[in-house]
């Protein structure tokens, strides 16, 4: 969180990273995902919720009036919405941890 507190650009460098980072795992979630169901499924647990807060606080800032110079301000808030659209379109089926565990499987006697 602190690059983000830097300037306007790296918050706005920190939000385009974040966006892709969501799509590029949503890409491998889902019920077709084998081998990284694990990945997606802690991802899901642990990064999204904290990429997805970030992204609303910045949001705040930005209509608040904190980013002073104009052209960042649309940029960042540009950014901090695909963000979140991105975080709201993730695929959350077939990541649960349970279903992601290499060892869970149909038992066959």
């Amino acid at each position: 969180k602190e690059f983000l507190t830097l300037s306007p650009t790296h918050c706005y460098v920190a939000l385009e990273l974040y966006s892709e980072l969501v799509m590029d795992m949503r890409a491998s979630s889902g019920p077709t995902m084998g081998k990284s169901s694990r990945i997606a499924a802690n991802f899901k647990e642990e990064t999204l919720p904290f990429i997805l807060e970030t992204a609303f606080e910045i949001l705040k800032k930005c209509i608040s009036g904190e980013f002073s110079e104009n052209q960042w301000q649309s940029k960042i808030l540009r950014a901090s919405l695909t963000v979140i659209m991105n975080c709201l379109q993730f695929d959350f089926v077939g990541t649960n941890i349970q279903e992601a565990d290499e060892d869970f499987g149909p038992v066959i006697i």
